[in-house]
C-alpha cells in the first residue's frame, strides 16, 4: 500500500510539473545583492528588449516568474546596478522549468563574453525522477551575441582582405551551428529550438559583417582610401542580403536583434533607387524615413514589432508628420501593450503635435538666419560677418540628442555673453531635407544668435582652422580678430568652467 501511495504521489507531482500543465516557470538569482530589487524583464512571443514587466526579488536577489504559454516564447532580462550588468535570454517552452544564477559583469566592459549559469528541469528515462541540469543549449544561445558592441565588431573582420570575407562568414556560421547540431543529436535541444538558434547564428553574423562594411562608408575613422578595396566591398555588401534575405518567409521576429539587420537592409534598398548602390549618410528623422517602408518585406508579426519601434523612434526624432504616423500605428495595431499605447498617445504624439505647430510661428527676436538667401561657404566669410566681435560656435545637429540637451543651459550662459559682447553662432550639420525641422528646433529652444546649415564647402574649409571635427556637439571659441583660440571648449552644461575658459582665453 505504501508503495502505491508513493507511486501515485510521484505520478501526480511529475504530471503537475510536466504533464498537462502549460505553466512555464523561470526562477533566478542575482548574486551579490542582499536587499530587495526590482528587475525588468520581457516575456513574449518575440524577443522584446524593452522593460515591459517588473518583478521584486527577495533579500538574496532571488525571484520566480510563472506564466501559462501555449507555444515557444522568448524571455529577456536586463539588470544594471552598482557597476554590474546582468543579462539573460531564454527560449522557453510550455510546461518547462528554467533556473539561472547571474554573477554579472563590469558594466564598463565593451565585450561581455558572459552568460549566466542556466539550468532546466530534466527527467530520466523511466519518468520517475526529475532533476536540474546545466542547460548547455540556453547558455550557448546567450553567447551567439556575446555583447560585443560598436567598434569591437571591426576587430574580427579584416576589410583589407575583402576576397576572404564571405568565406569567413560561412565558416563562422558553420562552426557555431555545429555545436547546436551536436546538442540536437544528443537530444539536449528540440528541433524547434535548433531552428531558432540557427536563425540567430546566421543573421547575427551577417549583421556583424554588414555593419562593419557599412561603417567604412559612414564613419570617418573607418574610412578606407584604397579604391580597389572600396569597390570590392560595394560588390560584397549586396551578397550578404542575398544569402540572408529579409522577406515574409523568414521569421525574423525570432531573432534577438532583427531590427538592426532590417535597418541595414532597408537603407541599402533606399540607396539603390537610382539603379546603383550609393551609400548615403542619414541622421535623426532622416535616418528613420526609409525604415518606415518595411511592410512589403516582413511577415505580419515582425512588421508589427518593427513598425512600432521605428514609428516611435521617428516621433522621438520629431520627423515631419510623425504625429500622424503615431495615430496610424495605434489604429492599425490596436493590441499594442497598454503602457506603450499610453506613452505614444500622451507623450510622443502630443510632443510631435506641439513641435509641428512651430512651423507656423515666427522666428524669435534676435535670431539671424545667415543662409536664408546666400550660402556660407568659408570660415573667413563667417568672420567677415562677425567683424569686431568674439564669438562662441556651437557645432550641432537637429538629429543629435546630446546637442539638444545643451540648449537647456543657454540661459545660464546668456547674461555673461551679452555683458561681454560675445556672439553665439550655431552651425548645424544636417542630413537630408530637414531645414524645416532645423528651424523648428531654433524656435522651440529660442536660440538667439546667428544660424546656418553647413554645406560641404564650409565643412571642408573649417578643417583648415579647427582640424577634423571629432564629435558633435563641439564648441569653438573665436576672438574678435577672427582667430580660433579654442577648438574644444567646455559645454554650456559646464557653465562655470566655460565662463572661466572664456575669461582666460579672451582676456576679459
Amino acid at each position: 500500500m505504501k508503495h502505491i501511495i508513493f507511486f501515485l504521489f510521484t505520478f501526480f507531482l511529475i504530471n503537475s510539473l510536466f504533464g498537462q500543465s502549460n505553466t512555464m516557470t523561470i526562477e533566478g538569482q542575482i548574486v551579490g545583492y542582499n536587499k530587495q530589487l526590482t528587475l525588468h524583464y520581457a516575456l513574449d512571443n518575440y524577443f522584446e528588449e524593452g522593460n515591459i514587466a517588473t518583478i521584486k526579488t527577495d533579500s538574496l536577489g532571488r525571484f520566480k516568474i510563472q506564466k501559462k504559454i501555449n507555444k515557444t516564447a522568448f524571455f529577456v532580462m536586463y539588470f544594471n546596478s552598482q557597476g554590474m550588468t546582468h543579462t539573460c535570454r531564454l527560449i522557453v517552452q510550455p510546461g518547462n522549468y528554467y533556473s539561472f544564477i547571474s554573477k554579472g559583469i563590469d558594466e564598463n566592459e565593451y565585450k561581455i563574453n558572459y552568460t549566466p549559469d542556466i539550468y532546466s528541469h530534466q527527467m530520466i528515462n523511466d519518468n520517475s525522477v526529475s532533476y536540474f541540469k546545466l542547460d548547455l543549449g540556453q547558455m550557448l544561445f546567450n553567447l551567439i551575441d556575446d555583447g560585443t558592441r560598436g567598434a569591437l565588431y571591426h576587430d574580427s573582420w579584416d576589410l583589407m582582405k575583402p576576397d576572404s570575407l564571405m568565406n569567413t562568414l560561412r565558416n563562422r556560421i558553420s562552426d557555431q551551428l555545429m555545436k547546436f547540431q551536436q546538442l540536437l543529436k544528443n537530444g539536449d535541444i528540440t528541433k524547434d529550438y535548433f531552428e531558432i538558434a540557427k536563425l540567430n547564428v546566421e543573421y547575427t553574423n551577417a549583421y556583424r559583417l554588414a555593419v562593419t562594411i557599412s561603417d567604412s562608408w559612414y564613419l570617418k575613422r573607418y574610412k578606407i582610401d584604397d579604391t580597389v578595396i572600396v569597390k570590392k566591398l560595394l560588390a560584397i555588401y549586396p551578397s550578404i542580403f542575398e544569402m540572408f534575405p529579409v522577406n515574409k518567409e523568414v521569421k525574423l521576429q525570432n531573432h534577438f536583434c532583427f531590427d538592426r539587420y532590417v535597418d541595414l537592409y532597408l537603407e541599402y534598398l533606399a540607396d539603390c533607387k537610382t539603379g546603383h548602390f550609393i551609400p548615403q549618410i542619414r541622421k535623426g528623422a532622416e535616418a528613420v524615413k526609409p525604415l518606415l517602408e518595411s511592410e512589403a518585406y516582413l511577415n505580419n508579426q515582425a512588421y508589427q514589432v518593427y513598425n512600432e519601434r521605428k514609428t516611435m523612434s521617428y516621433m522621438a526624432s520629431f520627423g515631419l508628420n510623425s504625429a500622424d504616423l503615431g495615430r496610424k500605428l495605434l489604429k492599425e495595431q490596436p493590441k499594442i501593450d497598454n503602457s506603450t499605447a499610453f506613452f505614444i498617445n500622451n507623450v510622443l504624439i502630443r510632443n510631435a503635435d506641439e513641435f509641428n505647430k512651430l512651423s507656423d510661428k515666427k522666428m524669435p527676436d534676435n535670431v539671424i538666419i545667415l543662409d536664408e538667401n546666400d550660402s556660407i561657404n568659408s570660415f573667413n566669410q563667417l568672420c567677415n560677418i562677425m567683424t569686431g566681435n568674439a564669438f562662441l560656435i556651437d557645432i550641432w545637429g537637429s538629429w543629435c540628442p546630446s546637442c539638444r540637451y545643451q540648449f537647456q543651459f543657454q540661459d545660464t550662459l546668456k547674461p555673461f555673453l551679452n555683458r561681454h559682447g560675445i556672439k553665439m553662432v550655431y552651425i548645424a550639420f544636417e542630413y537630408g531635407n530637414s531645414r524645416e525641422v532645423w528651424k523648428n528646433f531654433i524656435k522651440g529652444y529660442k536660440l538667439e544668435g546667428y544660424h546656418f546649415i553647413s554645406n560641404d564647402k564650409f565643412k571642408n574649409d573649417i578643417k583648415k582652422h579647427v582640424g577634423e571635427l571629432q564629435k558633435v556637439p563641439t564648441y569653438i571659441i573665436v576672438d574678435k580678430n577672427g582667430k580660433v583660440v579654442e577648438t574644444d571648449a567646455f559645454f554650456p552644461s559646464q557653465s562655470k568652467e566655460l565662463i572661466g575658459q572664456l575669461i582666460k582665453i579672451l582676456n576679459l
